[in-house]
């Protein structure tokens, strides 16, 4: 991560620990925004969720 910390990062992914990583992405910049929107992908029966972060 300190490589990347003068750039903006953008992670897209179904993450389990979504707080774990949020916290590690606040290491490195000041603001970390999460997005997340609802999904239905055509062949499950389930709701799922389509998470984005954005540190800045």
């Amino acid at each position: 991560m300190p490589r990347v910390s003068s750039s903006s990062l953008m992670v897209t992914n179904e993450i389990p620990l979504l707080a774990e990583l949020v916290a590690l992405l606040k290491e490195y910049k000041q603001r970390v925004d999460v997005h997340s929107l609802p999904k239905k992908y055509v062949l499950s029966n389930r709701e799922s969720h389509e998470i984005l972060l954005v540190a800045r």
